[in-house]
C-alpha cells in the first residue's frame, strides 16, 4: 500500500512500514555507537546508549499502539 494517505491520515499499513523504518534506523545508530565506543571515540558509559534505549521502548510502545 505504500505510504498512500486515505482521508488525510496515513493508513495502518503506512504506519507499520514507517515504524519498521525507524526500527531499522536505530539500529543502524546502535551498531554505529557500538562501533564508535569499541574504538575508544566514545565513552562506554556515555548517555548516548541510555537515550538509544529510551528511543527503542518509544518505537515499541508505538508498535504495540499500532497492533490494537
Amino acid at each position: 500500500m505504500g505510504r498512500a494517505k486515505t482521508a488525510g491520515r496515513y493508513t495502518v499499513d503506512a504506519s507499520h512500514e514507517n515504524r519498521n523504518i525507524a526500527k531499522g534506523s536505530l539500529s543502524e545508530l546502535e551498531t554505529q555507537t557500538l562501533a564508535s565506543s569499541d574504538l575508544g571515540y566514545l565513552p562506554a558509559q556515555h548517555e548516548v546508549f541510555a537515550q538509544l534505549e529510551r528511543v527503542a521502548q518509544l518505537l515499541s510502545g508505538l508498535y504495540r499502539s499500532l497492533t490494537r
